[in-house]
């Protein structure tokens, strides 16, 4: 991503477009030479369809930001469902609720996966490609760049992932045991909140001397870790809220909790 934003402003180009070796994912840039990726590729991909499915609803993976919700339900005026990683989950969450009556027009996972309802689920890198350099085209005639359509969406101060390796021989079993203890450890712990509805793993909400926030600990769905993911609105707030879960996790064996 590095190597096209600074070709992009190297060569005064009104937009980048990258794409992974097959193609099932896409991100894009501005003609400033600013990334538009995860949470923003998740906000220009709802923004371009938008229009055309009213009060439709975008599924995502577990990670999203707290403000690229904000944006899509306010600003797109759309429903939001943030579901589980992985590309297949997100797609097939999706098409249920297709079937079920609910115009999930967008399944799309940070990453860069992503797949229309109007182009049959299809985990296409290229059709969302297309549809990104048509808007920027259109708004090239009115003197704007693409980063026009996701201008108010905001970001987290901060923003982390830790990955905690577990003891490979009984990972299952350590990362269930973690797990199963998160609810009670939060409502006994001042100023976090568990966050309801969320279908992987336990995403948390934090409200810590000043510093808001969440963090999702989950288990990972090929390797012997617990990813944790952590975000913040304001400065400092990671390092607030990690001193709770290292004495939380510091209580389990088979963790590996120095990356914290």
């Amino acid at each position: 991503m590095a190597s096209i934003c600074q070709r992009v402003k190297e060569s005064g180009s009104d937009l980048g477009i990258i794409f992974d070796t097959d193609v099932d994912r896409s991100a894009a840039v501005t003609g400033n030479g600013e990334p538009i990726s995860r949470n923003a590729i998740v906000a220009l991909a709802a923004a371009l369809e938008a229009p055309n499915h009213p009060g439709g609803t975008v599924v995502t993976d577990s990670i999203t930001s707290n403000e690229l919700h904000t944006f899509l339900e306010e600003e797109l005026g759309l429903r939001h469902l943030r579901f589980k990683r992985g590309y297949r989950n997100v797609i097939n969450k999706a098409i249920s609720l297709k079937e079920d009556g609910e115009d999930a027009f967008l399944a799309i996972e940070t990453s860069g996966h992503a797949a229309y309802s109007d182009n049959y689920y299809l985990d296409d890198g290229a059709y969302l490609a297309c549809l990104v350099v048509a808007a920027a085209a259109k708004l090239k005639q009115e003197g704007k760049d693409i980063q026009a359509l996701i201008e108010k969406l905001e970001a987290p101060a901060e923003a982390q992932e830790f990955r905690m390796k577990l003891d490979s021989k009984n990972f299952v079993e350590i990362g269930t045991s973690i797990l199963e203890g998160m609810p009670e450890w939060v409502e006994a712990t001042e100023g976090l909140s568990l966050e309801e509805p969320n279908y992987e793993g336990f995403r948390v909400n934090f409200d810590l001397s000043g510093s808001t926030g969440w963090f999702l600990l989950r288990k990972s769905l090929h390797d012997p870790v617990l990813p944790l993911n952590v975000e913040s609105r304001e400065d400092g707030g990671i390092q607030k809220v990690l001193p709770l879960l290292k004495e939380y996790l510091s209580k389990f064996e088979g963790i590996d909790i120095s990356v914290l």
